[in-house]
């Protein structure tokens, strides 16, 4: 289910209207297939919510041959606002270019991809393999023990391979968590996001963040700062449970990533408590946390890397992470419109599971370790 290092070229189609069936039998074929498409038939998903993009399946038909029955293409979505944030953070171009180069190098599973094209005005076609056999994973309801330990243990998969080893210029499609354009430009949306936080979702924002709001602020270019410091590694940054498609083994895997759309270079166990503290309903959270943590720690030492020496080091880099986190909440909230009900639903869990885990992991004590911390120059 990897994807294919060779789904490169700049011919196919930008837009669902350009799509062929010939452009079709030529990606089929190009991944072993053999089949001619005579005739296909486009169904738009999650139509109405606003996303960066937008997805059709496409239901096929072979007049020889044979190949997959359905296929999931996406293109560019069709909100200014969206494409011109897609432009400014170049997710468009992370997610592509890290299907092309990237992918195929992890045994973390991902769709398999049948073209992955990209111009320079960020024009786009992701042609991939439909997983709609799979269950979508459900942010409001939350990740129960079994799937959290079968996401992280994607996770180690793909931290693995690219441990310390992404310093080359093949790699600045993922910028690094600190760099300029990057780290300065969270910071800023974060300030900005905070009222829309608390206008729609401050219920669920407990006062002991509330009083801290400047002080957390004012931190996070510090935590940048350490983040960026490594070791880095590739990291999804956005692995919550809605970018997340859940099988039942062996007739799928456990756990399959989609929206590569964030992907950056910085620590590694950013990840697991991105996942962890607010994509784990909190009494599951409370009662397996530690043992994931530790679980990622050791899958790294079978991979042969032994950066984090003991449990504690481990468990104080999370909590950290848990702790940056936070800048996530406050923006992701503050962006999605509140007038959509499931956004709502989806901000409320996660803004309330944020929270409870800095309060229970003691984090706001480890907010003076970054306000005396050196910042990117």
């Amino acid at each position: 289910m990897n994807a294919s290092e060779n789904a490169v070229g700049g011919t196919g189609p930008r837009h669902l209207r350009d799509v062929t069936v010939e452009w079709l039998t030529e990606c089929i074929r190009s991944q072993g297939d053999d089949g001619t498409v005579s005739t296909f038939t486009a169904t738009q998903l999650g139509e109405g919510v606003g996303m960066m993009a937008t997805l059709n399946r496409l239901t096929l038909q072979y007049s020889s041959g044979s190949g997959p029955a359905t296929l999931i293409v996406k293109f560019p979505g069709e909100l200014e606002a969206n494409l011109a944030v897609a432009a400014q953070f170049g997710l468009f171009q992370r997610e592509v270019l890290f299907y092309q180069r990237a992918a195929g190098r992890t045994a973390m599973h991902t769709p398999k991809i049948y073209s992955a094209e990209i111009d320079p005005n960020s024009e786009f076609v992701l042609l991939m393999e439909d997983l709609g056999g799979m269950r979508t994973g459900d942010q409001i309801v939350g990740c129960d023990a079994d799937e959290t330990a079968a996401a992280v243990d994607e996770l180690v998969k793909l931290h693995s391979v690219f441990w310390n080893s992404v310093g080359t210029p093949e790699f600045d499609f993922a910028p690094i968590v600190d760099a300029v354009g990057q780290g300065d430009v969270m910071h800023s949306l974060a300030i900005a996001s905070w009222d829309a936080m608390n206008a729609v979702h401050g219920d669920a924002v407990p006062p002991a963040m509330e009083s801290v709001r400047q002080r957390f602020l004012d931190a996070i270019p510090a935590m940048h700062a350490w983040l960026g410091k490594g070791p880095l590694t590739l990291i999804h940054s956005d692995y919550r449970l809605d970018n997340l498609m859940l099988g039942t083994p062996p007739e799928h895997p456990a756990i399959v990533a989609l929206d590569w759309q964030g992907v950056m270079r910085s620590k590694g166990i950013e990840d697991v408590a991105f996942l962890l503290s607010q994509s784990v309903p909190i009494e599951i959270r409370r009662r397996i946390e530690r043992e994931q943590v530790e679980r990622y720690r050791q899958g790294l030492l079978a991979a042969g890397i032994d950066y984090y020496a003991t449990q504690e080091s481990a468990w104080e880099d999370y909590r950290r992470c848990v702790l940056y986190l936070w800048m996530y909440a406050v923006l992701i909230s503050g962006a999605l419109d509140p007038r959509i009900e499931r956004a709502r639903k989806v901000m409320s869990a996660i803004v309330s599971r944020s929270a409870t885990a800095i309060e229970d992991l003691d984090c706001l004590s480890l907010l003076p370790e970054f306000e005396d911390a050196p910042r990117r120059p």
